[in-house]
């Protein structure tokens, strides 16, 4: 596999991992601005491996972007008995939830929205997991625009090496 080939493959997982880090910030300040309090019930906990951070919800993968992710149950303001996994905690809010390797089975605030796409926000948790979101995020950009420029070097190397090749193939 050539230079070039792995910093594309850089960049191209670098911008992927930025954008659905914009969406989950986006999507939980979506959740706080248009969602309604209540209280949910913690039901799960699962341990998020880092060579594999992505859970399956409905059948769709999400990206996690912390080491716990929690199950919560809650019952909407349209009367129906809902329940979400998958909810990524920051590791500060997953240390008061957890004892050694027992989880709290908890009732606790949450802000909410009424259909299937959205995810609960976890309210005592909010900063700590926008503060995480926010600085991965910048990371993740920072790291893709470095894989971009070094791309267009290399690109711009190769092409360089080219002409000089060809020109001195025109000379003899």
């Amino acid at each position: 596999m050539s230079l070039r080939t792995v910093l594309i493959l850089f960049l191209a997982v670098g911008v992927l991992a930025a954008l659905g880090m914009f969406w989950n910030q986006h999507a939980i300040e979506r959740v706080m601005r248009d969602g309604y309090g209540t209280t949910g019930k913690i039901i799960s906990a699962k341990v998020v491996s880092p060579r594999f951070p992505f859970v399956f919800d409905g059948g769709w993968p999400r990206y996690v972007d912390e080491n716990l992710s929690i199950g919560l149950q809650w019952t909407g303001r349209d009367g129906v008995q809902r329940e979400r996994t998958g909810i990524a905690v920051s590791a500060a809010y997953a240390a008061r939830i957890m004892v050694g390797n027992q989880l709290k089975l908890l009732t606790i605030p949450i802000q909410a929205v009424d259909d299937d796409s959205s995810l609960p926000v976890i309210v005592e948790d909010l900063d700590d997991h926008l503060s995480h979101i926010r600085s991965t995020s910048r990371f993740l950009a920072v790291g893709a625009g470095v894989c971009a420029v070094l791309v267009m070097l290399v690109i711009g190397w190769c092409d360089a090496s080219i002409r000089r090749l060809h020109a001195g193939e025109l000379l003899h």
